[in-house]
């Protein structure tokens, strides 16, 4: 299985309700999950992304984030990434937030920043059809 992560780093209105690249992400290919949480769901989130994280063999990870907010529940889950850096496929960030430009650093070989859409839906793209493995 391979987990596409959506983590959004502010409140979800900020962002809206809308998930259009976990929904295009999911429908690419079978074996494709799509999870997402933002940095104010409840810990009880978290608890349910950490096993998908763990059966994943592959995953790309999204943070969308705004300036000043705090990491909150999200923290949890980028610790653990940390625990299996052969699962983190690619990790892009969209936003400007200094915790979590910090945070990702650790990824810097992996580590996009501010793609563009088209950009963003080709990578995605990429990772489903395995033409991005975990571990480059």
């Amino acid at each position: 299985m391979k987990l596409f992560l959506q983590i959004r780093v502010g409140d979800w209105r900020q962002f809206g309700y809308l998930q259009p690249w976990l929904r295009f992400a999911s429908a690419l290919a079978d074996d494709v999950v799509g999870a997402e949480m933002d940095s104010g769901s409840e810990a009880a989130v978290a608890e349910l992304v950490l096993p998908l994280c763990e059966q994943a063999h592959s995953i790309f990870v999204l943070v969308e984030a705004v300036p000043g907010a705090p990491l909150g529940s999200a923290l949890p889950i980028f610790h653990q990434l940390f625990t299996w850096p052969h699962k983190v496929a690619r990790v892009v960030l969209r936003g400007e937030n200094a915790m979590a430009t910090k945070m990702l650093a650790a990824w810097q070989d992996k580590l996009s920043n501010n793609v563009d859409e088209g950009e963003l839906r080709e990578r995605i793209r990429a990772f489903a059809v395995d033409q991005l493995k975990p571990g480059r």
